[in-house]
């Protein structure tokens, strides 16, 4: 899924700290409704309904209005995830997320984003633009959509993970933005982001989700192909050391879920708080391994 952050576009698409209820029976109640403004016009039609938290503001048509209803306790639950995992709190313009009726440049079947903008540094740092494009799970379109790049098919599960994965971008790149010094989010390899993107989404949106991502971890599908790994240790084409990859987006999912079998999941948020000025020093200080030694360990555990 295309991510475009600050005009700049990351190859993207689409996780255990908190509880992950079951969305089966769950009540969902949307709490204030209005008509959109003017102001969104652009982007989402002019009949459109909002509903409005600290964190965020939903926008849907009313003929979705259940699916409003699902995108709320997603979201809420991706707060939730951002505040137990990351210890992060969002701060800033509340992110617009627009449920869109009917695919477009940003939002289809194939594809979602995220649009972010931020301002100030260490612990004043604050959001002053965010946006999420995703097409709404009711629209026509996903009846007739093939799988997905893992394999899966691009069902309601799919379409949860997908969610909570571009909307909980914001608070991972808060979490690396709220210290005094050190890497930047975009900073990082962009396997370490995408991945992180995607098992958030995953690991985190529902049980469902949560399943269907240990199951493309334990038949091979994510991070081997053929008996072979696509993650390539240990130069950069800078020269420097590093860890490549074939898929950003699919061998990093299962790169960073590694990291979190081996090192606990608390890895990722130490990563991205460390005050390392660069990724991969942050990375040795926080798994206490080198590279190679984390490469070799990772071969054994995607094959097996």
């Amino acid at each position: 899924m295309p991510l475009l952050v600050d005009g700049t576009q990351h190859a993207s698409v689409h996780r255990s700290v908190v509880t992950r209820p079951s969305r089966r029976g769950a009540a969902y109640a949307l709490v204030m409704l209005a008509i959109a403004s003017p102001s969104i016009a652009q982007t989402m039609p002019a009949d459109a309904l909002v509903l409005k938290k600290a964190e965020y503001e939903l926008y849907y048509m009313p003929q979705y209005r259940v699916d409003a209803e699902r995108a709320v306790a997603l979201l809420d639950q991706a707060v939730a995830v951002a505040k137990a995992k990351y210890g992060t709190t969002y701060r800033g313009t509340p992110c617009t997320v627009n449920l869109y009726p009917t695919s477009n440049g940003k939002a289809s079947t194939g594809s979602a984003a995220i649009e972010t903008s931020m301002s100030g540094n260490g612990t004043s740092v604050s959001v002053t633009r965010c946006t999420v494009h995703l097409l709404t799970w009711s629209a026509p379109e996903w009846k007739t959509a093939g799988g997905s790049s893992w394999g899966d098919p691009k069902d309601v599960v799919y379409w949860d993970a997908m969610l909570v994965n571009e909307y909980i971008t914001i608070f991972q790149d808060l979490t690396a933005r709220v210290k005094p010094q050190g890497f930047s989010y975009y900073q990082a390899p962009s396997w370490f982001y995408q991945g992180l993107e995607a098992y958030d989404g995953y690991y985190h949106a529902t049980e469902e989700s949560l399943a269907r991502a240990r199951g493309l971890l334990r038949d091979g599908r994510l991070g081997v192909k053929n008996n072979k790994s696509y993650i390539i240790c240990c130069k950069r084409s800078d020269g420097g050391e590093g860890l490549a990859v074939k898929s950003d987006y699919v061998d990093g999912f299962a790169l960073v879920a590694f990291l979190a079998s081996q090192f606990g999941e608390e890895v990722h948020a130490r990563i991205l708080r460390s005050p390392r000025l660069t990724f991969e020093e942050a990375l040795l200080q926080e798994i206490g391994v080198s590279l190679d030694e984390l490469f070799q360990a990772y071969a054994l555990w995607v094959t097996q």
